[in-house]
């Protein structure tokens, strides 16, 4: 809590400074257009998830039995592989839809996609790795969908002499997410702990991540997507109009 105090203030004295100089490294002004703060927002819950479930997956797949599948290294990784698969088919296909459903609804579709595969595997994560692969396969697909839809409202809602101030302070919320959602899921992990008996002679037990802890993960994840849907409805302004780019530059 102290460190998250820290945080808080140094963040804070960060972006005064920031507001206050000719030059800044992060272009903190740019957030005041709604576009580009929306699509911040939705970049670093994208960051986030993605850390989350990779720190999250591991341990579920790799502990033994009943707080896991038990599997090896190499078997654990195999198991990934189907999100970054689904994630590499998603996005050519959300890039040439977006022009025609509108990058807004596209990320509002693909945010909801993703709480549909988070609250999936929040009630199925122990049911067997078919039910885990799965949920992850929707889960992959909605933030694909998410990543696709934010940077072309970023990138349309800027000027060109901002593009290249509004890309790097995009990356920096993607960083920000990706380093927060390891955080949160080893602070929860610590948190809600189960003992599994590894041995009886001599009897020996290692303490695991507990069910509960995937779980609260999970719904804490899913409502910062309904939180992203929340965001993007009410604050993002429409790039893509009948098909045609509506230029919004700051």
């Amino acid at each position: 809590m102290s460190l998250l105090v820290l945080f808080v203030l140094g963040f804070g004295v960060f972006v005064l400074y920031e507001t206050t100089i000719s030059h800044p490294i992060v272009p903190v002004s740019l957030l005041s257009n709604r576009n580009v703060l929306a699509a911040n927002v939705g970049v670093a819950l994208a960051g986030f998830a993605l850390f989350l479930m990779a720190q999250a997956l591991t341990y579920l797949l790799e502990s033994p039995q009943p707080l896991g599948y038990d599997l090896s290294i190499l078997d654990a990784g195999i198991m990934m592989i189907p999100m970054a698969v689904v994630q590499m088919i998603t996005a050519p296909i959300a890039g040439r839809i977006i022009t025609n459903i509108g990058a807004k609804k596209l990320a509002v579709i693909g945010s909801a996609i993703a709480v549909v595969g988070l609250l999936m595997l929040t009630y199925t994560s122990f049911y067997g790795l078919s039910y885990v692969i799965g949920s992850m396969s929707v889960l992959s697909a909605g933030i694909s969908m998410v990543n696709v839809s934010v940077i072309n409202i970023l990138v349309f809602s800027v000027g060109r002499k901002n593009m290249g101030l509004a890309t790097g302070l995009n990356s920096v919320f993607r960083n920000i997410g990706g380093a927060w959602g390891p955080a949160v899921a080893g602070s929860i992990m610590s948190m809600y702990q189960a003992s599994v008996i590894v041995s009886l002679k001599p009897l020996l037990w290692i303490t695991l991540p507990a069910k509960s802890s995937y779980q609260l993960m999970f719904m804490i994840t899913s409502a910062l997507y309904i939180l992203a849907i929340v965001v993007i409805v009410t604050l993002t302004q429409e790039i893509f109009v009948k098909g045609e780019i509506r230029v919004i530059e700051a």
